[in-house]
């Protein structure tokens, strides 16, 4: 087999992807590589635009519930985040994880009716609250990511790829050592 890499530790989206010479292995199941940046090449611009648009509204929404925790913040928090994880599940990736993160929907209630785990991840320098800015800061980050990722792969395909005289790993090799 090849590498292991965890892609994102998250308590809310965390998953593990394995590569190999030859595919990609999401969730146990094996996709040829190169099979997501091809699907992210691809993905219309205007889901990364309501991503864009929607991640504030739900660290605001999520910033009043952490401060309340009562159930009307809870509920708009998680109506917020609902409205995240409705354009996350339709990206590359993500869209193959919808299954198992059914939980996102419920996650909101969930902190609501734990209030230490809260206090927890509102106490600086403990494991959750780490964990917790991690986090957003990398939801916050993700449309940007996102953004990069595909113009950089359709600088690699121009400048690198495009002229390539086959398909082999040793043409692509050299054309990335250029």
């Amino acid at each position: 087999m090849g590498e292991k890499y965890v892609m994102t530790g998250s308590f809310l989206n965390g998953f593990e992807a394995s590569f190999t010479k030859k595919e990609c292995i999401l969730e146990g199941k094996h996709y040829p590589l190169g099979y997501f940046a091809v699907e992210y090449l691809e993905v219309d611009r205007a889901l990364l635009r309501e991503l864009e648009r929607l991640i504030p509204i739900f660290q605001e929404e999520f910033t009043v519930f952490l401060s309340a925790r009562d159930p009307s913040s809870a509920a708009l928090a998680q109506q917020a985040l609902n409205a995240v994880w409705d354009v996350l599940i339709q990206l590359p990736v993500y869209r193959h994880l919808e299954e198992r993160n059914g939980g996102v929907h419920r996650l909101l209630r969930e902190m609501k009716e734990l209030p230490e785990l809260v206090d927890e991840m509102l106490t600086p320098g403990t494991g959750r609250s780490e964990m917790l800015h991690e986090w957003l800061g990398r939801l916050t980050k993700l449309p940007e990511s996102i953004w990069d990722f595909i113009l950089d792969t359709q600088k690699m395909l121009m400048q690198y790829f495009e002229a390539l005289p086959a398909r082999k790993p040793e043409n692509y090799a050299l054309a990335f050592g250029k």
